[in-house]
């Protein structure tokens, strides 16, 4: 299972360093395609950045044994027969 955070926090790595790129890119190049850029860029930061906060949130709750637990008690009955 641990494996599979060290994937998804390196393909959001490799997000921002793609959002990076075409925000650079972006500001280089004038036009109405650079300026669509710009805000898409920003907005695939942002949300990458929020993705990695929360897979380093939920990773460390999964080294910690807390992953699993939960806070109520799930227990299975039987169905009430009626008479």
């Amino acid at each position: 299972m641990t494996y599979l955070f060290h994937q998804t926090l390196a393909i959001c790595y490799i997000a921002l360093i793609a959002s990076s790129a075409l925000y650079i890119w972006a500001a280089r190049n004038e036009g109405s395609g650079a300026l669509f850029a710009k805000y898409a860029s920003v907005i695939i930061y942002i949300l990458t950045l929020l993705s990695i906060f929360h897979i380093l949130f939920n990773s460390s709750r999964h080294w910690d044994g807390q992953t699993f637990a939960e806070p109520w008690e799930v227990t299975v009955t039987s169905p009430v027969t009626q008479k």
